[in-house]
C-alpha cells in the first residue's frame, strides 16, 4: 500500500490499496497519515511481516532501471553484505541501529584471495558512511512504500567522512604519469590522470564524451552535475593546453561514448580508478592520501594561491556558495612563503592607511 495523496477536488487525503480501490482518509494530513500508518499496521499483523532479504530484493527490483549501472552495483553490494550479516530472515522491523552499526565496523579482507594474517581491515570512514546510507536509504524506501510502518534505523548515526582535503604536489604527479606510462598496460591512465588536473570530478573524467566538449577543445560542458540542483546552472570545466590536444585527439577518435577509455577499451569505473592508484602509489611508495579526488582539491588550491578569489573558484568547480572553496584555504598552511607574503602585504596596507 503506497503513502497517501491529496486530491484537491475533494480536498481530502486518499490512499489505494493492493485492489487498486481508492480509500478516503481525512482531509487533514496528519490525521490520514494516521490513519494510512494504522491500516498498514492491521495489514501486516494479519500477512504477517516482511523479512530483511525480501525487503532488499524489492528495492533493488525497482532501482534497477532507475540507477546507474555503477551505483546500482554499489548499493547492491552494500544490501548483500548486509543480508550476509544479519541473515536474510530476520524480520525487519527487529533491525536495529546497534547491528547496522556493528555491521558496518566489522573487519573484512582486504583481497578475497588473502588469507594472511592482518589481511582483515575494517572499511574506511568514508566507505562506513557509504554503506550505512545506502542501508538506512532502503529502509526509508520501504517505508515510504508501506512495505513496513516504520524505518527501526531512522535515527541511525553515520560515520564522519574522511577528509579528501589533501593536494597532489606537481613532483607526485610527475611521478605518477611517469610510473603509468612506463608500464604499457597503465598508458591509458596516464592520459586519465593529466585529464584530472582540469578541476573537473573523477566521476566527470570517466563520463565525459564529445559531446561535452566544446568546438575549440577549450572547454568541457556539463549540464548533469553534482550541484545542478543548486546553481540550476552547467558546470564549465577549462581545459590546459596539454589536455586540449589530448580532447582533439580522442575526439577525433572516439565521437560517441566515453573519451578516456581503459586499457580493455572499456569506461574506467570509480573501482578500477581507485585500484589503479593504488598500485601506483604502491609501486612509488607513495602515502594514501593520494588520490584522484585530491586533484581537484589541488586544482583549487593552485588557483587559490596564485590569487583567484574564492567566487570565482567556486564557479570554476560548480559549487553554490563559498563554503566549500573556504576550506581548501586550510591548504595554505602548507605553503608559508604565501602565508608570509600575505600578513606583509596587510601589514603594509594598514600602515599606509589604505
Amino acid at each position: 500500500m503506497r503513502k497517501p495523496f491529496f486530491r484537491t477536488s475533494n480536498e481530502c487525503w486518499y490512499v489505494k490499496d493492493e485492489a487498486g480501490r481508492f480509500i478516503r482518509l481525512d482531509p487533514n494530513k496528519t490525521k490520514a497519515h494516521d490513519l494510512w500508518k494504522s491500516m498498514l499496521s492491521n495489514a501486516q499483523s494479519i500477512a504477517g511481516k516482511i523479512n530483511v532479504g525480501v525487503l532488499l530484493d524489492d528495492f533493488l527490483t525497482e532501482y534497477e532501471p532507475l540507477l546507474s549501472k555503477e551505483k546500482f552495483a554499489k548499493c547492491k553490494f552494500f544490501a548483500q553484505s548486509f543480508v550476509d550479516y544479519v541473515g536474510s530472515e530476520l524480520e525487519s522491523d527487529s533491525v536495529s541501529c546497534g547491528q547496522v552499526t556493528t555491521w558496518m565496523q566489522q573487519p573484512r579482507l582486504k583481497d578475497k584471495s588473502s588469507e594472511v594474517e592482518g589481511a582483515l581491515r575494517p572499511w574506511s570512514s568514508t566507505r562506513q558512511s557509504d554503506a550505512g546510507a545506502a542501508i538506512k536509504s532502503i529502509f526509508r524506501w520501504a517505508e515510504d512504500t508501506g512495505l513496513i510502518v516504520k524505518s527501526p534505523i531512522r535515527r541511525l548515526k553515520l560515520p564522519a567522512r574522511a577528509s579528501r582535503t589533501n593536494v597532489i604536489a606537481t613532483d607526485v604527479h610527475s611521478q605518477l604519469v611517469t610510473a603509468a606510462m612506463a608500464s604499457g598496460r597503465s598508458r591509458s591512465f596516464a592520459l586519465y590522470l593529466i585529464a584530472s588536473h582540469c578541476g573537473a570530478r573523477p566521476q566527470q573524467i570517466r563520463d565525459v564524451t564529445a559531446e561535452h566538449v566544446s568546438p575549440d577543445f577549450a572547454t568541457m560542458v556539463f549540464f548533469k552535475h553534482k550541484n545542478f540542483g543548486k546553481t540550476r546552472k552547467p558546470l564549465v570545466v577549462f581545459a590546459p593546453p596539454c589536455l586540449q590536444t589530448i580532447l582533439k585527439i580522442l575526439v577525433a577518435a572516439r565521437p560517441i561514448g566515453p573519451l578516456f577509455l581503459n586499457d580493455r577499451g572499456g569506461p574506467w569505473l570509480k573501482d578500477t580508478v581507485c585500484r589503479r592508484m593504488a598500485r601506483l602509489r604502491e609501486d612509488l611508495g607513495l602515502d594514501s592520501s593520494v588520490i584522484a579526488y585530491a586533484y581537484r582539491h589541488t586544482f583549487a588550491t593552485d588557483a587559490l594561491l596564485a590569487g583567484v578569489d574564492v567566487a570565482t573558484v567556486a564557479a570554476l568547480l560548480g559549487h553554490s556558495s563559498i563554503a566549500m572553496v573556504s576550506r581548501v584555504y586550510g591548504h595554505l598552511a602548507e605553503h608559508p612563503g604565501h602565508i608570509h607574503e600575505a600578513a606583509a602585504k596587510t601589514a603594509r596596507r594598514r600602515l599606509s592607511g589604505e
